[in-house]
């Protein structure tokens, strides 16, 4: 071979099983983000606390009654005779308004805040740091992306 010749490359298409591991992997690796993201947001949100206080006010006015021989909180009963004043006070009670808003409102928000966050990690931001738009699960089973023209991923062409 000559000393000036260069030397191409044609890459080879990754195999099902290895594209399906390292999908498998960033899985893995995404849940256990999305449970420590979320774990975080609940500390800084005080949610066990709003969640407590909820709790602590339906016990007051009778809405939620402890039932000690399953160990476990039920709901009044529309056959119960004080339903109609427990369900006036549920209904009027401003704590239980407060409460109940704040967690509906952590509920469906900050699972969609955490998954939006972790997909930009995961699949934007370490893709950027390891270079070549290769995910985790990519680096560990040696694949990569490239573009049509059989050229490394820019960063323009990862975003997009």
């Amino acid at each position: 071979m000559e000393k000036n010749a260069k030397i191409f490359y044609e890459p080879a298409k990754a195999k099902y099983v290895y594209r399906l591991a390292a999908f498998l992997i960033d899985i893995i690796i995404f849940v256990i983000l999305l449970t420590g993201v979320l774990f975080v947001l609940s500390k800084i949100t005080n949610f066990d606390t709003h969640y407590n206080n909820l709790h602590q006010q339906y016990q007051t006015i009778g809405y939620e009654i402890y039932d000690e021989e399953n160990d476990k909180y039920n709901i009044i009963s529309s056959d119960d005779p004080n339903y109609d004043y427990v369900m006036e006070l549920y209904q009027t009670d401003k704590v239980i308004e407060q409460e109940e808003g704040y967690i509906n409102s952590y509920v469906l928000n900050a699972p969609l805040i955490a998954i939006a966050f972790c997909m930009l990690i995961l699949e934007f931001i370490v893709p950027l740091i390891l270079k070549k738009g290769r995910t985790i699960g990519m680096l560990i089973f040696h694949i990569g992306l490239i573009s049509t023209s059989l050229i490394k991923v820019k960063s323009q062409q990862l975003f997009a």
